[in-house]
């Protein structure tokens, strides 16, 4: 038997791909519907232990709750008002949240396809295709745009990679994200040490989008509640009463060209690192969910900031031409100290 494998499986009515690590207990289930992420088990020496806290039921992901493993696409998180201007016209996208919201995407009750895979003796991946955001399809966002959505497991790391492409005739928006949820064992994450190393906090607005304009940009050292930058000490970087739902910006960049994040459990040693390459990074500890609060915490990887689409700053960055493709990378790590 070959390291890795392939295998088809369901999720009540709805079809998921596993891949599979032969070799341990490393297992990852996607859901073909919104390519969400719905478990991933590592080897915990010699016994499987779930690190991605995905929905636990088909009625749980049709509620959306909590947005559990979640693609972000075509834009991540929210859009202030549910409306946006690009490229000198004005849009007003569908609430697809209660209370008239619009967050996290257009594609997560969308069914992906199977777009190809590859097996090999070091890796195996996985990429789903959504081809269905077209003119006339989502209200608000008038566009042609294919999205992928690879997994590729290699050496017990998880790599994942966006790419939003332009296959219409005029330029489009593209902010894309992940909403992983992540634990180190069934006891929260009260007594997690979290590593974030950015310099810059983004100050949100009552409707939990940024404010207007460089002010939404402050510096972390005013901030020192949310401040888990690897020079402060254990105890000033656990998640003990800390209630997050912010997000992180000026990243510190490693020599590979990633950023990381990490939660480290002083109890089994175990460390999780969420590495991406570019954007910012959003954290929520759950405190609002209706069930399992602060039972894992959500690292979540940004292309860019929420309400991209309506930032100045970031009006041409967002801008994905026509025949061309934005792409997001990202990836999980394991240690065990």
């Amino acid at each position: 038997m070959s390291k890795y494998s392939l295998e088809k499986g369901t999720f009540g009515k709805y079809p998921t791909v596993i891949l599979k690590n032969n070799s341990n207990n490393e297992k990852l289930e996607i859901a073909l519907r919104g390519a969400t992420t719905l478990s991933y088990f590592i080897d915990f020496y010699g016994n499987p232990l779930k690190i991605i806290d995905g929905f636990e039921s088909p009625e749980e992901m049709e509620q959306s709750t909590g947005a559990k493993g979640w693609v972000m696409a075509p834009f991540a998180n929210r859009i202030r008002n549910r409306k946006y201007s690009f490229n000198g016209k004005d849009f007003e996208l569908d609430s697809n949240f209660p209370g008239n919201e619009v967050m996290h995407g257009l594609l997560s009750n969308v069914n992906y396809d199977l777009y190809k895979t590859d097996i090999t003796q070091n890796s195996i991946e996985a990429v789903f295709v959504c081809k269905k955001i077209r003119p006339g399809v989502f209200k608000g966002y008038p566009f042609s745009l294919d999205v992928y959505v690879k997994y590729k497991l290699v050496n017990d790391e998880l790599y994942v990679s966006i790419t939003g492409e332009n296959v219409g005739d005029e330029p489009l928006p593209f902010n894309c994200g992940w909403h992983p949820y992540f634990k180190t064992s069934e006891n929260g994450i009260d007594h997690l040490i979290m590593t974030l190393n950015a310099a810059k906090i983004i100050l949100l607005a009552k409707d939990m989008t940024p404010i207007d304009g460089e002010e939404a940009y402050e510096s972390i050292e005013k901030h020192s509640d949310f401040d888990f930058r690897i020079s402060r000490h254990f105890d000033e970087r656990s998640l003990k009463n800390k209630i997050l739902d912010n997000g992180f910006c000026d990243l510190v960049i490693d020599k590979d060209g990633y950023s990381r994040t990490s939660i480290y459990d002083p109890k089994n040693k175990l460390e999780i690192i969420l590495f991406q390459r570019g954007g910012i990074t959003l954290v929520y500890t759950g405190d609002t969910l209706p069930k399992n609060r602060r039972k894992a915490v959500a690292i979540e990887p940004m292309q860019f900031l929420t309400n991209a689409f309506n930032r100045l700053e970031l009006k041409e960055k967002i801008k994905v031409l026509p025949g061309k493709n934005s792409t997001f990378e990202f990836g999980v790590e394991i240690k065990q100290r």
